[in-house]
């Protein structure tokens, strides 16, 4: 399966960058050449995925090599994570490599821009990581130190995408729960208590960063206030959920021809 990824990625590493990572690319271009991140070079992004690129950019240099090591580690990182978490379940190591296999079929689905190394690619590798990791916490009897990197890998997500702190939340809210019908309420609380810690210092580390470097509200407003008018009024947003039409668009679930496009449009004019 591993070898499966990479070849196909490998076929495919001239196409041309997906609009997201090709900026990524640039940026982190810039920044290995002195750039400033969110003053010179802005994005609302946080920095995780400049780094990552740059980090690729040392290693193989500017071009499609990078991307193609990107896509390549981070779907096989995915991956592994994927067998972990499902071996833990009834249908043991048989589950896990089915799941596996389901993972590297769909990593390669171009329609879906799956073989490129957007920010999604890498939250899904440390999210499943952090799950799985959970998964085999629980099953130990000392497993507090387990918890730690389980923080780490949602404060790593979270740096791609601040949204990742809810999937974060609920996961945690989770283990809470399970814990409390076998009374282990306490322990819970303490896990979760270090791996919002960890969180909290990884976001107040980056504004730190930012505040030494003299760009901190230039940070603040890419990563904080535009990202706020961006979003919208989050309780209108929940409740917006309300209306079938918002869940499921109907466009989603049947073909919408060019000619009924324009003519709503106009009816709109």
């Amino acid at each position: 399966m591993c070898l499966f990824i990479i070849g196909i990625r490998y076929i495919y590493m001239d196409l041309p960058l997906e609009m997201a990572c090709a900026q990524y690319s640039i940026i982190a271009n810039a920044l290995l050449n002195g750039g400033d991140l969110y003053s010179e070079y802005w994005d609302i992004k946080p920095p995780f995925i400049f780094i990552i690129y740059a980090a690729a950019q040392l290693l193989v240099g500017y071009g499609p090599e990078q991307i193609f090591i990107l896509s390549s580690a981070a779907s096989i990182g995915t991956l592994l994570g994927i067998y972990f978490a499902a071996k833990h379940g009834p249908g043991g190591r048989k589950a896990g490599l089915i799941a596996a296999l389901i993972w590297a079929i769909i990593s390669a689905d171009r329609t879906i821009q799956a073989n490129y190394p957007n920010t999604e690619v890498f939250i899904n590798c440390f999210l499943v990581w952090a799950f799985a990791l959970l998964l085999h916490a629980r099953q130990r009897t000392s497993n507090t130190k387990y918890f730690v990197g389980i923080g780490f890998l949602f404060a790593a997500a979270s740096l791609f995408k601040h949204v990742n702190a809810i999937t974060a939340a609920v996961i945690m809210l989770y283990h809470f729960y399970i814990s409390l019908k076998s009374n282990n309420s306490f322990t819970a609380i303490r896990h979760i208590t270090i791996v919002s810690l960890i969180g909290f210092f990884s976001w107040a580390a980056v504004f730190v960063y930012f505040y030494y470097q003299k760009r901190l509200p230039e940070t603040w407003d890419a990563l904080i206030i535009f990202n706020q008018e961006y979003a919208g009024d989050i309780l209108k947003n929940i409740l917006s959920l309300a209306n079938f039409e918002t869940l499921f668009p109907l466009n989603i679930f049947k073909p919408v021809s060019y000619t009924h496009l324009r003519a709503h449009e106009t009816s709109l004019h």
